[in-house]
């Protein structure tokens, strides 16, 4: 059995530029450090056949998060966990 092969251009959708849904600035990366969050929310359904999901996401840089999102979930009494995100473990606060 013979095979033969050839290549094909694709189009394909990549991220330009990443910006805060707060303040409106990009939110740049720098190498391998990461400094940015999203609120995510999932509707639908997960079957064995595929998965039925939307999601919501607001994007936002680490300023609008200390300044916006942290003191907002602080006025209801949410104190957002850290969790180390090798382990998976609970980062405890003393």
């Amino acid at each position: 059995m013979t095979q033969e092969f050839k290549t094909v251009q694709r189009e394909a959708i990549t991220l330009d530029k990443h910006i805060c849904d707060f303040c409106h600035k990009e939110i740049e990366q720098h190498g391998y450090e990461k400094d940015e969050g999203c609120i995510v929310f999932h509707t639908g359904g997960e079957y064995p056949e595929g998965n039925l999901i939307e999601e919501e996401r607001v994007d936002m840089c680490h300023a609008c998060y200390d300044s916006v999102v942290l003191p907002w979930l602080k006025s209801k009494g949410i104190e957002p966990q850290k969790i180390d995100d090798d382990t998976g473990i609970l980062v405890l606060r003393v």
